[in-house]
């Protein structure tokens, strides 16, 4: 049963899944960022968590010729007892690259 505990989803963007983004995960309570997962060659992305609150989000981490890269917005989710697997679509906008 605790294989079914945590954050699972798709990164994808306008043309579709994204497969290799970097899926960032941390513990809003402790401050605590997990070790940076990829997404699969589908876009899927899983995550096993204990209880608590959390943030998400998903990058690809380069840029391309125009200074641009994809980034998603950062979501919250809390996992409870009764809450525990949570499904979250993270989509990516382009965004200027970080100096």
């Amino acid at each position: 049963e605790e294989v079914h505990r945590g954050v699972k989803g798709l990164v994808m963007d306008q043309e579709g899944v994204v497969p290799d983004a970097r899926v960032i995960v941390e513990n809003l309570s402790t401050g605590h960022q997990y070790k940076v997962i990829k997404s699969s060659v589908a876009g899927e992305y899983w995550k096993l968590l204990l209880p608590g609150r959390y943030s998400i989000r998903a990058e690809l981490d380069k840029c391309t010729k125009d200074g641009k890269y994809k980034i998603s917005q950062a979501q919250q989710f809390e996992l409870t007892a009764e809450n525990k697997l949570i499904d979250i679509q993270l989509v990516l906008e382009s965004s200027a690259c970080p100096r």
